[in-house]
Order: structure tokens, then C-alpha cells, then sequence
């Protein structure tokens, strides 16, 4: 079942981005059957895979680049790094795309091997401001850049290409029930909600 943050997040993708993407929710990846929370496919713009998250800033008592630790329940609770979690399923979907021959770069060229698109991860904090965020200290942990926030539009993604990065206008944007035309400039505009998703929606 999605989270309250992962459905404002759906909503976004749903109503703002284009027929040209495919997107996926918390389907099984690979032998470890891993479940990023949004995998977001372009042919000619490549991949991005998004980890949302629903905590609340007064409820994250540490963080540092591997784990966080959270108030629950009146106990500490020790999770991932939410962009340590993305980058991690990033990692196995593009092993698992670099077994199929027609999606790496030809033998010879500088993607010999790699997958010949752009690929990249990000993370969405969905009831984190970014006001909120910037005032923290976890920008030291979470770079900005990779960050959707809520309610406060602003950003590019950088994702992987084969070992070198190109910046792509990008995961940066906003998740809000009060600001319904705030950018998913954040995801690249993408849109044909397929497979899982749609069903969880």
C-alpha cells in the first residue's frame, strides 16, 4: 500500500509528465527482488530511480551517509540513508539492464560494457520543506541536488552515464497537496504510468 507521501508523489507524476515515460512502482528487481519505490524510464533521457520517504524533521535524531536513525514510537530506530537506499537499487536495476546486449554501448566505444543512457537516483522527503531542509545539517548528507521537497520547487539531477555524469533538469521539485501546479521538474516531465503503478494508484 503506498504511503500518503508516495500517493502526493504518484499524483504529480500522473498529472504533470509526458506520454513518452514509463514509470514503475515498487516492483521486484533482480535476484534480491529489491523494491525502489519509483523507477522512471525515458529511452532517449534514460533512467531515474526515486526513494520517498514520510518522515518528519522532528523525528529524524541523526543521519550520516549510510543510515538514519528516527524517533518512533517513543524508540530509536535505525533505517538507511534514503539516497544511500536509491543509489543501491539504482545499482542493481542498471547490473541487471547491462546483461541485455541491446541496452549497453557497442564493443570499442566509450560505454563499452555500460548502459548507453543516462541513469541516475534521488530522493523525496515528502513532508520535509526545503527551508526545512536547508536550515539542517543533512544536506552534508543528502546533497540538495538529489532532494524533492515539500513544497518548495528548485533543482537539477545529476545521474551516472557510464562512470562520468552530465546534469539533466532533473529530480528537484516539490511534493504538496497545496500547490498543485509545483513542478515535477523533479522527474523530467515523464508520464506513461504503466505496469504496478497505475494498479496502485
Amino acid at each position: 500500500m503506498m504511503t500518503s507521501g508516495e500517493r502526493r508523489f504518484a499524483r504529480r507524476l500522473e498529472s504533470h509528465l509526458e506520454d513518452d515515460y514509463m514509470c514503475w512502482y515498487n516492483v521486484p528487481v533482480g535476484a534480491w527482488n529489491q523494491h525502489p519505490d519509483f523507477l522512471i524510464f525515458h529511452p532517449r533521457r534514460g533512467l531515474i530511480v526515486i526513494e520517498v520517504k514520510d518522515w518528519k524533521l522532528e523525528n529524524i535524531r541523526s543521519m550520516d551517509r549510510l543510515t538514519a536513525t528516527l524517533q518512533v514510537d517513543g524508540r530509536e530506530v535505525r533505517k538507511s540513508n534514503p539516497l544511500e537506499q536509491a543509489k543501491q537499487y539504482a545499482f542493481g536495476v542498471c547490473r541487471l539492464l547491462e546483461s541485455d546486449p541491446a541496452l549497453v554501448g557497442e564493443p570499442g566505444s566509450s560505454f563499452q560494457g555500460k548502459l548507453a543512457f543516462p541513469w541516475g537516483y534521488g530522493v523525496v522527503l515528502a513532508n520535509i520543506s526545503r527551508k526545512a531542509f536547508a536550515g539542517t545539517g543533512l544536506g552534508n548528507v543528502i546533497p540538495p541536488e538529489r532532494v524533492i521537497c515539500h513544497g518548495s520547487p528548485a533543482g537539477a539531477a545529476r545521474h551516472e552515464h557510464g562512470g562520468g555524469h552530465r546534469v539533466i533538469h532533473g529530480v528537484a521539485g516539490s511534493v504538496s497537496d497545496e500547490n498543485p501546479g509545483s513542478d515535477l521538474r523533479g522527474i523530467q516531465r515523464c508520464g506513461s504510468l504503466k505496469c504496478g503503478f497505475m494498479h496502485a494508484m
